[in-house]
């Protein structure tokens, strides 16, 4: 008996792990490229930063293999959603005003942390993605 239920447990950890792990990859390929952007910011070009955030917003947040930002829409909020698209937007327009480095890494790294709860959300309410690391 106990060798039955190690193996049903040895079956369904793993597919419990990779479902939980889906939403949490996206967000980390988010909080990269907003790191990477970061970096551009922080070495003066303004111009590369706003390229990576935008980057990271359509090309990961918006991805067609994963895309969080109709996930979140579907499953948590409108609301939600559009206050993540927005806290892209508003970093973009501190790298366009060329805001001081310390508010636009306090504004990056907020928006990562919201990505990443999002995330931890969408997970446990079992919501999958396509996104493959």
């Amino acid at each position: 008996m106990k060798i039955k239920t190690a193996f049903i447990v040895f079956l369904i950890f793993p597919t419990a792990l990779f479902a939980g792990a889906g939403w949490t990859g996206v967000a980390q390929d988010i909080e990269a490229a907003l790191k990477d952007a970061l970096k551009s910011y922080e070495l003066g070009d303004s111009e590369k930063a706003m390229e990576e955030v935008a980057d990271a917003y359509f090309g990961i947040f918006e991805a067609e293999d994963a895309n969080m930002e109709i996930a979140v829409r579907q499953s948590l909020s409108l609301k939600r959603a559009t206050s993540l698209e927005r806290a892209f937007t508003g970093v973009r327009k501190m790298m366009h005003e060329k805001a001081p480095l310390k508010e636009v890494k306090e504004k990056t790294l907020d928006l990562a942390a919201e990505i990443e709860k999002a995330a931890d959300e969408l997970n446990r309410k079992g919501i999958t993605t396509g996104h493959r690391r």
